[in-house]
């Protein structure tokens, strides 16, 4: 690939994934304004001592595997193993979908336990409500990766904007219909929670049609080189003509399928562990800030309800530290896979565009910072 073309592509994939993520962390951000506005600084507080436990497990269930789906495609993709990069792209949507489910159940059943935790026990419903996005926005983000891997930012970008709308949505109309009936702070906070899991359900639907979109755009470009292949096919005999057709179309046995996938998965956790590592800093730290400030509160003399209301007031100035690492994230998120395919072709091109990327995000952290 020519460098020029390559730099035009990788730099604008990642432009494109940092200007969504800005827009949707502002769509994020504004969404704030209406919550405290209309439910109050408790249900305020609630939602975001409620909030670092989904994006603990969101990460714990995730765990890196997105860029190690993203990191599989692209590299089996360079080797012309398209059959390799679909593999990679199921493994990783099957096992996210476990890590998923089993991070709701961990949510659901200790939903009351962690809302002791916080200090105050009406939290437990707006755990069990975000709970439920674990079921669909773990899969999301391994289709998110697939399409990475493949080159294609775009369904990810829409995807982060489509999720966030359908999510501040849903929010603010349960949000205005509890207002309306008259709903306590701890259901109030409940269904601004469950915003997470209609915003995950549209991002899903939209990353599985564009996701197929890529994957027939893909067959179509095939049919010449499959027609060509049956032409070669009828020279030869009978049996061998039906043993190449059945390679041809993947009839692979169960066992080896189910081998391959297994291997694949292993694969993708050993990829994933380094930026598991990494990813998990910032929400631990909101966590123990969950865990802490509103126990601190307590024992200075507030109560329940004020020492909530006291941690939604902390809680404001969050978005804006998270602000930079969320558009890092994205950017890289572009940059990775096309460093991939880069690699094998021009090897000191790839390193050095590395340093770059490295540079970049030291200078905009340090000017954040600043």
């Amino acid at each position: 690939m020519p460098k020029q073309k390559w730099e035009k592509g990788a730099l604008g994939g990642a432009a494109l994934l940092a200007g969504a993520a800005l827009l949707s962390k502002l769509i994020g951000t504004l969404q704030k304004i209406p919550l405290q506005n209309i439910a109050g600084d408790r249900v305020f507080g609630i939602y975001n001592a409620v909030y670092p436990f989904y994006q603990l497990m969101l990460v714990l269930a995730t765990a890196g595997l997105p860029v190690a789906v993203a990191i599989r495609t692209a590299s089996l993709l360079e080797e012309g193993d398209k059959q390799g990069a679909r593999r990679a792209g199921a493994a990783g949507v099957l096992l996210l979908s476990v890590l998923g489910a089993a991070g709701f159940a961990m949510l659901w059943t200790g939903a009351s336990a962690f809302a002791d935790l916080i200090g105050d026990s009406s939290a437990a419903a707006s755990i069990r409500a975000v709970a439920a996005a674990l079921w669909v926005v773990p899969a999301m983000a391994a289709l998110r990766g697939y399409t990475q891997g493949m080159g294609d930012m775009r369904p990810t970008a829409w995807s982060q904007l489509i999720e966030q709308l359908v999510r501040v949505a849903a929010m603010l109309l349960l949000l205005n219909l509890g207002w309306s009936a008259g709903w306590d702070d701890s259901s109030l906070a409940a269904g601004a929670m469950s915003g997470s899991f209609f915003g995950g359900v549209a991002g899903l639907l939209l990353m599985i049609r564009m996701a197929a979109g890529r994957r027939d755009q893909a067959d179509l470009a095939g049919v010449a080189g499959r027609r060509d292949q049956a032409d070669l096919a009828g020279a030869v005999g009978r049996k061998d003509q039906a043993d190449l057709a059945g390679a041809a179309e993947g009839r692979v046995p169960l066992v080896g399928r189910l081998a391959a996938m297994g291997t694949e998965i292993r694969r993708l956790a050993v990829l994933a562990l380094p930026v598991a590592l990494g990813a998990i800093v910032a929400p631990v730290l909101g966590a123990v800030d969950a865990f802490t400030v509103p126990r601190l509160l307590a024992a200075a003399g507030s109560s329940p309800a004020e020492a909530m209301s006291g941690f939604g007031l902390y809680s404001r100035g969050q978005p804006l530290v998270q602000l930079v690492s969320m558009v890092a994230g994205a950017a890289a998120g572009a940059l990775v896979p096309a460093l991939v395919r880069q690699r094998r072709s021009r090897p000191e091109a790839a390193a050095a565009q590395a340093r770059l990327a490295m540079r970049a995000a030291w200078l905009i952290g340090l000017a954040s910072a600043a």
